[in-house]
C-alpha cells in the first residue's frame, strides 16, 4: 500500500475503533459485528494482527452468545487468514476445521463449502494431495447442492490438481470431464466463460498426462478457438505455454519458441503477470537449451522491465531472484561473457 492508503486505513480503524467503543463495555454482535469485521480485515492489511485477533474475538464470544453458529465460522474464517499470515498453520487449519463444522450445524452448506475449500488449500500445502482432494469433493457436492456451479467447478478443478500431484492424473481427468458435463448448461451464465476455458484445457492437460485417447493438441486447439472468439487472452496465453511445453517435450524446438513467445503477447495483453513471468522462463531456458546465454540475459532483463511496468518494483524481484540464480550457477566468467555478448547486440 501507498502512505496515502495505508494513513487512509489507519484513519477508518481508529473511527471503528472509537465506535465500537461508544457502544458499552460488551456490545452485542447486532450492534458491533460489521464494525469488528472491518477492523480485523484493516488491521489484517496494515499487518496489526494483534489487532486483527482482538476483534475477531470480540466478534466470536458476541456470536456464540446469540447463537449464530453461521456468522460464528465467518469469523473463523477470518481468522484463519490472521494465524496463517502470522506463520501458524496449524492453527489455522484448526480454525477452518471449526468454521465448517459450525456453518454444517447452522446449515448454511455455502459457507461450510468455503471453509472445506480452504482447509483443502492447506492441505495441499502440506503435500497431503489425497486429503486435499477428499475436502475439495466434498465441497463441490456441497456446492451442488445449494445450486452454485461456479464455485462447485473451482473445488473439481482444485480436486483434480490435487489428485495430479499425488500421481493419479487419470483419475483427476475423470473427475474434471464429469463436472463440466455437469455444468456445461451453466456454461457463459451461472459460470463465467473463462474458469470453464480453463477446466477444459486443464482436462487435456491431464488427459495427455494419463495417456487418455482424444488429448491431443487437435482439442487443445478447438478450446484455443473459442478462447480467442470469446476474447479470453490469459486463457489462450495459458493454452499456448502448456502447448509449448509439450511441444518442446516432443523435440518440435521451433514451434515450442513460438508458443512461448505468443504467450508471452498474450499474457501482455491481458496483463496477467504471472502468466508473462512463466512464459518469459521457458524462453530464457530455451535460449539456455540452444546454448544463446546472451539471449538468456536478454529474455530476463526483458521480462524485469516488462513486470516493472505491470506491478513495479515488487513485480520485478522474481526475476532479480532468478538472475541473481543464473549468475551463480553460471559463474563469473560465463555470466560476464554473456553480459559483453548481449552489450554488442545493442
Amino acid at each position: 500500500m501507498s502512505a496515502l492508503d495505508t494513513a487512509a486505513a489507519e484513519a477508518r480503524l481508529l473511527e471503528i475503533q472509537q465506535h465500537i467503543g461508544s457502544l458499552g463495555a460488551a456490545p452485542s454482535a447486532g450492534q458491533a459485528l460489521d464494525g469488528w469485521m472491518e477492523a480485523a480485515a484493516l488491521s489484517l492489511v496494515l499487518g496489526r494482527l494483534d489487532l486483527a485477533r482482538a476483534a475477531l474475538g470480540d466478534a466470536r464470544r458476541a456470536l456464540e452468545s446469540a447463537g449464530r453458529p453461521v456468522d460464528e465460522a465467518r469469523v473463523l474464517l477470518q481468522w484463519a487468514r490472521v494465524e496463517n499470515k502470522a506463520g501458524d498453520a496449524d492453527l489455522a487449519e484448526r480454525m477452518l476445521s471449526a468454521a465448517a463444522g459450525l456453518a454444517e450445524q447452522g446449515g448454511d452448506h455455502g459457507v461450510q463449502a468455503r471453509a472445506l475449500g480452504e482447509l483443502a488449500g492447506r492441505r495441499v500445502a502440506r503435500g497431503d494431495h489425497e486429503g486435499a482432494a477428499s475436502l475439495y469433493q466434498t465441497a463441490s457436492v456441497l456446492c451442488d447442492e445449494v445450486g452454485n456451479p461456479a464455485d462447485l467447478l473451482q473445488h473439481v478443478m482444485g480436486a483434480a490438481t490435487a489428485l495430479q500431484l499425488s500421481g493419479a492424473a487419470g483419475r483427476a481427468f475423470d473427475l474434471l470431464s464429469a463436472a463440466l458435463d455437469h455444468i456445461r448448461p451453466d456454461a457463459g451464465d451461472g459460470v463465467p466463460w473463462r474458469p470453464v476455458l480453463y477446466a477444459r484445457a486443464m482436462a487435456v492437460s491431464l488427459g495427455r498426462e494419463a495417456g487418455v485417447p482424444g488429448a491431443d493438441n487437435e482439442a487443445l486447439e478447438g478450446i484455443l478457438s473459442d478462447a480467442e472468439e470469446l476474447g479470453e487472452r490469459a486463457v489462450a496465453g495459458w493454452i499456448r505455454f502448456e502447448a509449448s511445453k509439450w511441444a518442446a517435450q516432443a523435440g518440435r524446438r521451433n514451434e515450442a519458441v513460438k508458443l512461448a513467445e505468443a504467450a508471452r503477447s498474450d499474457a501482455l495483453a491481458a496483463r496477467d503477470s504471472a502468466l508473462y513471468l512463466q512464459s518469459a522462463l521457458l524462453s530464457a531456458h530455451f535460449f539456455e537449451v540452444d546454448g544463446h546465454d546472451a539471449g538468456v540475459l536478454k529474455m530476463l532483463h526483458t521480462a524485469r522491465g516488462t513486470l516493472g511496468d505491470l506491478l513495479g518494483d515488487e513485480g520485478q524481484r522474481p526475476v532479480l531472484e532468478v538472475i541473481r540464480a543464473t549468475h551463480e550457477r553460471w559463474g563469473d566468467d560465463r555470466y560476464e561473457a554473456a553480459r559483453t555478448m548481449l552489450a554488442g547486440m545493442d
